[in-house]
């Protein structure tokens, strides 16, 4: 059986990065207080999730290999109900349920992450595909054989400021999924609640640290690349969840 104390620190986790990736980067475009009307996706990754009832929200991330979106004016009952629709349409494969957050996996190795903030009454939405099938690191071994560099497409136009701020936030929630995994069968909580402890203060400082940065007016580069990051620490944290 796994540790139920895992499940919720990770959860409080992946809950903090979806609660702030709209706040400290508003040159995202994101604003977790302004929601429009939005059109679930028909095709694609995102349309192997169920439509939700409220048509009010946001989609941070739209590509081939991830889905985000925000949706507001969720009640408790609409998130629950929600869930069961995941699962009526096949994320039932590795499942992890928590008091606010739903994680689960498709036969075809698809992860869904659905998480609720009753305080604002918004579910966050995420989709990712299988990570041996993702075009991101279709493109990495492609490249690698082209060039030595490591770097995305657009790396080039990455300002380097940027990039080392969002490769340090990174580097913390490796860390971070290095720290569950190693507690993955612990029996020693009271060792691995010092040491989360540890990680939420480091947490609270780097956040800090970012929202005193200059990131309020980014590049079409900087904010994909912004974009990319995100997804790559959501899909973790989902993983060490389950």
């Amino acid at each position: 059986m796994k540790n139920p104390v895992k499940k919720i620190l990770c959860t409080v986790m992946a809950l903090l990065v979806v609660g702030t990736s709209g706040v400290v980067f508003t040159g995202c475009g994101s604003d977790s207080e302004e929601y429009t009307t939005i059109t679930w996706a028909t095709s694609g990754i995102g349309s192997l999730a169920p439509k939700p009832k409220s048509t009010k929200g946001k989609i941070s991330i739209d590509s081939e290999d991830s889905y985000q979106a925000t949706i507001s004016e969720v009640s408790v009952d609409d998130f629950k109900s929600y869930v069961n629709d995941c699962k009526k349409k096949g994320f039932d494969v590795d499942y992890s349920s928590v008091d606010g957050m739903y994680t689960a996996k498709d036969k075809k190795g698809y992860d869904l992450s659905v998480y609720y903030q009753d305080d604002e009454e918004t579910m966050d939405i995420i989709i990712n595909a299988p990570e041996q099938e993702t075009t991101a690191e279709k493109t990495t071994k492609s490249s690698k054989k082209k060039s030595s560099k490591k770097s995305t497409s657009s790396s080039d136009n990455i300002s380097p400021e940027f990039k080392k701020i969002m490769d340090t936030y990174e580097d913390f929630f490796n860390d971070y999924v290095d720290f569950m995994k190693k507690y993955n069968n612990s029996t020693d909580i009271v060792s691995m609640a010092t040491d989360y402890a540890k990680y939420t203060k480091e947490y609270a400082e780097k956040m800090q640290s970012f929202k005193d940065e200059k990131t309020d007016d980014l590049s079409v580069a900087d904010a994909a690349y912004y974009l990319e990051v995100e997804a790559r620490i959501t899909k973790k944290l989902a993983e060490v969840a389950n």
